[in-house]
């Protein structure tokens, strides 16, 4: 990178950012919430949660800014049924796929949600190889975040530099595949209208197709801190920045947050960095 990876900040007071994010299961509360509380942590403006039903309570007893959407009771889970009513939510951005789990008709759903023109950070159980099948890179504004496992199911290879880059190429993809070391590409960017209104515009070495980040901490192992990378990823995309703007500040910054939080305290989880990170933001970003 060129300089300083620095947070998107408005000129004046602009309402952009409104952001949905959609996952759970019956058996998995954890993931979407942890994903909507750092979209929020990084400064989205509002904020929109469909999520399992019997896991309202929890949302609402993590955050009053959430306005929560639920699946029906029965079956519990995302399913064709929710897809009319994702539809008619405004947002900038959506995620999609954190703690969703593997039920067939909550894929079939997820399926026909992303066949948007609408950015989408696709996570975790989102991530499946249908989505190869149904994507147009002249339409789809996606955001890919898989993990190692995640990438290799998704494209039956290892995890290397020359992989990433290579499938990111071949499908015209924006991937973060998050690990040790993070690999961000960006072959089908995007840019919001807001973005034009956004100060501390980010200058990145755009001849560097493939950009790594290898801030974090060990502690970033524990549950969660992928589906807050997601949140913060949506959020960026939100306010206005493009894919590869976002990717970039959301892996660097998130990363050097661990590390100070590290210097802090032995352990740490999920939740507790993302309450971290907007105050070490106020002091680096």
């Amino acid at each position: 990178m060129k300089n300083i990876m620095r947070v998107p900040r408005y000129k004046g007071m602009v309402n952009k950012g409104n952001v949905l994010v959609i996952g759970g299961s019956p058996s998995c509360y954890g993931p979407p919430i942890l994903t909507a509380l750092s979209a929020e942590a990084s400064g989205a403006h509002s904020l929109h949660l469909y999520t399992c039903p019997r896991h309202l309570e929890v949302a609402k007893n993590n955050s009053l800014n959430f306005l929560l959407h639920s699946f029906p009771e029965n079956p519990g889970y995302l399913s064709l049924y929710d897809v009319k009513k994702i539809q008619e939510i405004e947002a900038d951005a959506i995620s999609i796929g954190n703690g969703m789990g593997q039920d067939f008709d909550a894929k079939k759903a997820m399926l026909a949600i992303v066949n948007s023109d609408k950015p989408i950070v696709i996570d975790c159980h989102g991530l499946v190889p249908e989505l190869l099948k149904i994507y147009n890179p002249h339409k789809h504004k996606w955001v890919l975040t898989p993990n190692h496992r995640e990438f290799t199911r998704l494209f039956k290879v290892d995890v290397t530099e020359e992989n990433v880059e290579a499938v990111a190429k071949r499908y015209r993809l924006n991937l973060c595949v998050k690990g040790k070391t993070d690999y961000i590409i960006a072959c089908n960017d995007f840019k919001l209208d807001s973005s034009g209104l956004l100060e501390n515009s980010m200058e990145i070495d755009r001849e560097m197709l493939l950009h790594r980040n290898n801030s974090g901490s060990d502690q970033m192992r524990v549950s969660g801190t992928g589906d807050a990378l997601a949140g913060i990823i949506l959020s960026y995309i939100g306010q206005g920045f493009s894919a590869l703007q976002s990717m970039v500040v959301a892996t660097n910054l998130f990363g050097l947050a661990a590390e100070a939080l590290a210097k802090e305290t032995y352990s740490f989880s999920a939740k507790s960095l993302i309450e971290f990170y907007p105050k070490f933001i106020v002091k680096n970003g």
